[in-house]
């Protein structure tokens, strides 16, 4: 194939991964030189799929004699059926595959095997609709619903909580004091509960976990030792 052709594969290479949801979030991981391989390989498999293609409609008579002279005419350079359908298949491949698997599940595919575990407990948390305990560097803590999670992209560095209780953690044993109980304030319908919305960069959150409210703090207690009699 002329070098000259080899654009149109290294570009439907390209499409193919931006345009299929699953290799778009995991591209946002990439940049400079590694995005540029990805696409060559992408685009190199193109080209051997659409050689085998054309080859095998060429060998099959599938089209008519008329019709490939007239191709030629058009675009008089060997080999340029083949860039065209590597092209074409760039586009058509990533829009069929964007069919079976929709746009949501891409993302959570693409999160749970390339993100990072603080991504993969806040995605979890949107996912599963679950609330969770943040605890910034200043001790300050959040408990409540994430609103948008941080995906696979390096320059998407926050986190959107609507918190439902806030407080601090102790200086000394660590644990959680709340202070402000947000769900009695939207439970009273006289303020937009998106207003209450904090946004936290991910590189100061220095803990973060599940939270259940329905158990009790007191459950992870541990028993007082019995005194020893006196001698």
């Amino acid at each position: 194939m002329p070098t000259n052709l080899l654009i149109l594969p290294l570009f439907g290479g390209f499409l193919l991964v931006h345009l299929f949801h699953f290799s778009r979030f995991r591209s946002q991981q990439l940049e400079g030189y590694r995005l540029l391989f990805w696409s060559g390989v992408s685009g190199s498999c193109l080209l051997a799929l659409a050689r085998l293609l054309t080859y095998s409609i060429a060998v099959a008579g599938l089209f008519k004699l008329s019709w490939l002279l007239s191709w030629h005419a058009f675009f008089p350079v060997d080999f340029s059926g083949t860039g065209v359908t590597a092209l074409a298949l760039g586009v058509i491949l990533p829009l069929a595959g964007n069919l079976c698997m929709g746009r949501q599940r891409a993302q959570d595919l693409a999160v749970r095997r390339y993100g990072g575990s603080l991504s993969r407990l806040l995605h979890a948390a949107t996912m599963r609709e679950f609330p969770v305990s943040v605890t910034l560097e200043n001790r300050k803590t959040y408990v409540g619903f994430v609103i948008g999670a941080p995906n696979l992209d390096p320059n998407d560095q926050y986190v959107q909580i609507l918190p439902l209780l806030s407080g601090y953690r102790d200086k000394d044993d660590l644990r959680l004091r709340f202070t402000d109980n947000y769900s009695e304030v939207y439970e009273s319908g006289r303020v937009d509960p998106s207003d209450f919305i904090v946004v936290l960069r991910v590189e100061n959150i220095r803990m973060a976990s599940f939270y259940d409210p329905n158990i009790p703090s007191a459950a992870f207690e541990m028993p007082e030792a019995p005194t020893p009699p006196p001698d």
